[in-house]
């Protein structure tokens, strides 16, 4: 069974360290803790009692903006990440996020999930020594 909820504290070391396997830039323990109390939406995709995934975003009144998304190495392909996103659309708002300009893997699945690529921004990523690019996609509903 496959079930989409609000990700609670006790599993924030659990969604640290799945960011830390499958992304270039992650949130830790405390970033998560500080992301939650200001009002920030972190919910996992679980297959059973396992946590596959994870979306952290913030929401406004007209838009919900992707800060991170990821899913297990092991599980990709087969269709959690998407899931997240569509549950993500149902509340009625256009998606926004930033991706690096060269993570095509990346740029492949939002596309697939009907974003497009709405801007540049030129040095985005500080953390990384090449190629700081980041385009900011958009899902318009």
């Amino acid at each position: 069974m496959i079930k989409i909820d609000q990700v609670n504290e006790e599993e924030f070391s659990l969604i640290e360290q799945l960011g830390k396997e499958s992304l270039p830039i992650y949130y830790c323990c405390d970033d998560l803790k500080m992301l939650k109390m200001t009002g920030h939406i972190i919910l996992k995709i679980s297959k059973e009692t396992t946590i596959v995934g994870f979306v952290v975003c913030r929401e406004t009144a007209d838009n919900i903006h992707i800060l991170s998304i990821a899913v297990k190495n092991n599980d990709r392909k087969m269709g959690y990440g998407s899931k997240l996103i569509k549950y993500l659309k149902q509340k009625n708002k256009n998606l926004s996020l930033y991706v690096h300009t060269i993570n095509d893997t990346a740029l492949n699945f939002y596309k697939k999930n009907k974003f497009v690529i709405s801007d540049i921004m030129f040095g985005y990523y500080d953390s990384f020594e090449d190629n700081k690019d980041a385009y900011k996609m958009i899902c318009e509903l």
